[in-house]
C-alpha cells in the first residue's frame, strides 16, 4: 500500500467519525444561470458579500414558506407528524 493510499485512508476515517460526532459543513452544488437564482443560491451569495440583515430575512422567509408547505401537505394529505 502506498503512502498515497494510507493518507486517504486516514482522512477518510477522520472525515466519518467527524461527520458522526458533531455537526460539520457539508458541500453542496448549486446550479443555476442569471437571472434564476433560487433562494439557496441568493443565500450564499449574500453571505459570502457580508450581507448578514439580507441573509437572516431570506432564511426568515424560508422558514416560513417551509413550514407553510408542510402544514398545507399534512392537511391535504392527512398525515400525522407524531403518534
Amino acid at each position: 500500500m502506498g503512502t498515497g493510499c494510507r493518507v486517504a485512508k486516514v482522512e477518510w476515517s477522520t472525515a466519518k467519525n467527524s461527520m458522526f460526532s458533531r455537526a460539520t459543513p457539508f458541500t453542496a452544488i448549486f446550479l443555476f444561470a442569471p437571472g434564476s437564482e433560487v433562494i439557496g443560491t441568493t443565500l450564499l451569495q449574500a453571505w459570502t458579500q457580508g450581507e448578514v440583515g439580507l441573509v437572516s430575512a431570506l432564511a426568515t422567509l424560508q422558514v416560513l414558506v417551509i413550514g407553510i408547505c408542510v402544514t398545507a401537505a399534512r392537511a391535504i394529505f392527512g398525515v400525522k407528524l407524531y403518534g
